[in-house]
């Protein structure tokens, strides 16, 4: 039950948010995600794609700890950072000169902060339970892509001076934001089919034991009479 919530939610709301980008008039190169929020039907579809997906990492970290994997005390606090912020996110809007709300916009600021720098942490978190290459690999993925995202965010910000400006040409925000949180997404899948074949792999372990044990029943003998 809890990877099928976990996937459904997650679909749902990557789907939303493509469905957000064909909708809106900003540019995907140069506009952050959080831009959407003014842009009308854009606003309804981010809070609704970034609350889908707190949702399907809740459900993610009830699949994990129904197959098996005892989650440490940190990975649940991560995984909480994680959906906390998301939650944030999205009922806290970026503030923009269209629209300002300085408090909101700070809210909304840090909560994607924590948000992003989270998620590679509770990929190195499963990764002292169990050894899954795919899971590895991504992290490190993830790790990249928020690095990467890091820096042009820097770059944006200090757009002004005259080298960086080319620097900041080089790596645009909206591109690397969106980059950054694909390489997420590619993590919570490969946690989310670890957690899949784990559950898949202990049906057949059970299925296999009635059926022995039934065969086993089958050859009892007769009682003597």
């Amino acid at each position: 039950m809890w990877v099928a919530v976990s996937a459904a939610t997650m679909a749902w709301g990557t789907f939303t948010m493509v469905l957000m980008h064909a909708v809106s008039n900003r540019d995907p190169l140069l506009d952050t995600l959080s831009s959407y929020a003014i842009s009308g039907q854009g606003a309804a579809m981010l809070a609704s794609s970034v609350l889908a997906l707190a949702v399907s990492s809740i459900a993610l970290l009830g699949a994990l700890v129904s197959c098996g994997i005892r989650a440490s005390r940190t990975c649940v606090a991560l995984f909480a950072i994680w959906t906390t912020g998301l939650i944030l996110a999205a009922i806290f809007p970026a503030s923009y000169p269209e629209r300002p709300d300085p408090v909101s916009g700070q809210i909304h600021q840090y909560a994607c902060l924590f948000a992003f720098l989270s998620l590679p942490g509770i990929g190195f978190t499963i990764l002292e339970r169990v050894a899954d290459a795919r899971v590895r690999k991504r992290t490190r993925f993830s790790v990249c892509a928020l690095a990467l995202f890091g820096l042009s965010y820097l770059f944006n910000t200090l757009r002004d001076m005259p080298v960086v400006s080319d620097l900041s040409a080089l790596l645009p925000v909206g591109v690397m934001q969106r980059f950054a949180l694909a390489a997420d997404l590619a993590l919570l899948c490969a946690l989310l089919l670890h957690a899949f074949r784990a559950v898949a792999i202990r049906d057949d372990i059970v299925a296999g034991q009635v059926v022995v044990t039934g065969q086993a029943g089958d050859r009892t003998p007769p009682p003597a009479r």
